[in-house]
């Protein structure tokens, strides 16, 4: 990363242009601010190549049709801006944001979503992890939230990535207030047929490590190939962080 480049600790492209991080800005009274009206995906780029990006842009893809989000830009144009954005900023360990947003109301005073101005942007910024790398392993621990569920999938597509960060929001409080590194949500389950909506603790419990052994599958397919080293740090990194929630 140059310490000269202004676009080095995170970059920006709106509106056809690529600006530093700290320069881009959004309406106040676009959609996408004011009712959280917007997908987004993010793609991780590791010594200085994307990770899977078809794969990426296809879930992005996927995210705005369900939105009806038209943002006037096909995958090839999305793709390219993105290779452009990164390259300028000389990142070669990157988390890459694209996003999509309802946009300002082009007849003012609408409540019509059809009538809002659909729009394209992406940002990226020195990588981002999930817990830090430097933390040892029994340090890597994860709160299951007793406040909050997720928001029901009959409320919101989980599917579709979304800023609705509340509950998440709310869990990493309680983690944090319970000295927790990180914080993992019950499932709300359909209410048919009089059954419990909350998944119960146990169950949780026993899913979250479930996900985190499937994300150990997905290392062991993808990361094995790119770095043998890093792969056997991070999935020790992983198991750890399962032992430390069937404990609980």
């Amino acid at each position: 990363m140059s310490e000269g480049n202004p676009l080095a600790k995170g970059a920006a492209w709106m509106n056809g242009e690529i600006m530093p991080i700290n320069e881009a800005r959004l309406p106040v009274n676009d959609w996408g601010i004011l009712h959280s009206d917007i997908t987004y995906d993010v793609v991780p780029v590791r010594d200085g190549a994307f990770f899977r990006l078809p794969d990426y842009m296809e879930r992005f893809r996927a995210s705005r049709a369900s939105l009806r989000l038209d943002i006037g830009m096909d995958e090839a144009a999305i793709g390219a801006t993105l290779h452009r954005m990164v390259a300028a900023s000389g990142l070669r360990d990157s988390y890459v944001a694209m996003v999509a947003s309802r946009g300002v109301p082009l007849i003012p005073g609408t409540r019509d979503p059809r009538e809002c101005g659909n729009h394209f942007y992406c940002w990226c910024v020195p990588y981002i992890y999930l817990m830090r790398p430097e933390m040892p392993p029994d340090a890597r621990t994860a709160w299951i939230a007793k406040s909050v569920t997720r928001i029901p999938a009959s409320s919101v597509d989980p599917r579709v990535k979304n800023y609705h960060w509340g509950d998440f929001t709310a869990g990493l409080f309680e983690a944090k207030d319970n000295g927790f590194e990180d914080a993992l949500e019950k499932i709300r389950l359909s209410k048919m047929r009089g059954k419990k909506d909350t998944m119960p603790a146990k169950v949780a419990t026993s899913t979250a490590a479930r996900c985190i052994n499937d994300m150990i599958k997905c290392y062991d397919k993808d990361l094995r190939a790119i770095n043998a080293e890093k792969f056997a740090t991070n999935k020790l990194q992983y198991v750890a962080q399962v032992s430390s929630l069937t404990k609980q």
